[in-house]
Formats: structure tokens, sequence, C-alpha cells
């Protein structure tokens, strides 16, 4: 029986099977399908499995929005909501949930879940797409999240590589069927562990992103900054 959350998720990915993107999901399902699922394979091949290692005890599960999915897709927005939900109750007030639901449920989204194998519980998970920011193909970090009890296992900096190893492999093998030039993600500007987090794995803040602004004596924080890290610099 579905809960409130995933009845929700469901009506969202509802109302968008009546506006069809091919190309999107053409994109999404090539990444899905068979670019990540080849990487977690060798991966899985190559690993020694230490125990901070994402192979060890867990499962990978990828998945996209589609209505069989929506419990998959609720477990991480319960996943969100205890890392991050009082800062998005801060930042957009008490029905932050309704965006979420909407921005979890963009059809060209990719999930890629941690899953303890004996449990059934998430670990962890990342969320992206390819799409368009400022004009500039890239592959965007909607979400990055870990439980409490995986954190400082490196369980997070292994999903984001995982990423980060998606769109090289793009480059490198499939730049005739999807074009990009880089990875992109935003971060509250008050989440400054996660800023200097992701400034340590190579990203800058974009000279799109909204800027801080002096003002006599003090720094004016934006609300959120927009983060690239490239793949291809201009020329290449």
């Amino acid at each position: 029986m579905q809960d409130d959350l995933e009845k929700w998720i469901t009506s969202s990915l509802e109302s968008r099977d009546v506006e069809p993107q091919p190309d999107i999901i053409a994109k999404r399902d090539l990444i899905a399908n068979e670019i990540l699922p080849d990487l977690i394979d060798n991966m899985a091949k190559a690993a020694g499995a230490p125990s901070t290692s994402i192979i060890n005890a867990s499962r990978f599960k990828i998945f996209t929005p589609r209505r069989e999915n929506a419990p998959s897709i609720a477990k991480a927005i319960r996943l969100i909501d205890r890392g991050l939900g009082e800062l998005y109750i801060k930042v957009n007030g008490p029905h932050w949930l309704e965006h979420k639901v909407e921005e979890a449920t963009e059809s060209g989204l990719i999930y890629l879940a941690v899953e303890d194998e004996a449990l059934g519980e998430l670990r962890g998970f990342v969320s992206f797409m390819h799409d368009l920011d400022n004009s500039l193909p890239v592959l965007y970090l909607y979400e990055i999240h870990v439980a409490e009890q995986f954190r400082n296992l490196q369980l997070g900096s292994q999903l984001l590589t995982l990423f980060h190893t998606v769109g090289e492999r793009i480059v490198r093998d499939w730049k005739s069927s999807i074009s990009l030039v880089a990875t992109s993600l935003t971060v509250f500007s008050d989440n400054t562990r996660a800023l200097s987090w992701y400034k340590k794995q190579g990203y800058k803040i974009a000279d799109h992103s909204p800027q801080d602004r002096q003002l006599r004596n003090l720094t004016r924080k934006p609300q959120y900054y927009i983060l690239i890290r490239w793949l291809v610099r201009a020329g290449e």
C-alpha cells in the first residue's frame, strides 16, 4: 500500500507522462541502461572490496522517474529530509517538499542508489541528468546524500567519483550521442561544509552563478552558488 508521499510522487509522475520529451528520455536511457551499468560492472570486477567500499555488503540500484519506482524515489526524498530538511525549510519555507517532489520526478533524472543487501536500507544515492546550464551541456548533479550511519566512510566521495566518471566516459566514448563539457551542481551558501567539500573535488563557482556582494563592512552571500567542474575546455 502506498503512503502519502508515494501517492504524491505517483501523481507527479503521471502528470509528466502526458508530455513526453523524446530527446531527454533517449539520453537518460543511454546513460542509465548502458553507460552507468558498464561502469559499475567494471568497478565491481576491479574492486578489492575494502570495508569502506560501496561494493562491500551493498548493492547498486539504478532507476529513473517511472511510476513503478515511486517507492524508491520516496526513500530518496526521506533521506534528503533527514539530512537537509531543516535547511530547506529555512531557505524555501515549510512547503519545500512540494517543490522537491516535482524536482525529483523530472523526466531526465537518473538515480544511482546504494542499498544494504541484507536490510534493503538506503545507504546513499546520487541523482543527476543531462541538461543545459547557461547554454552549456552538462551533467547536472541534483542530489547526493548519505545516511547518517554511513557518513565518514568515503561513501559520498565514491558516489561523486562515479558521477564524474560517467561524465568522463561520455566525453571519451559517447560524444557523438551526448554533447557534454562539464559537471555542475547547486549548493546552498549556508552549507559551508558541502561547499568546501565540492571545491576539494575540483569545483569552482561558475561565472554565471550568483556571487557574493561586498557591502561596506560585510559580505552578503546569495542563497546558493552554482558550481562547475570542467570536463572539456573551450577549443578542445
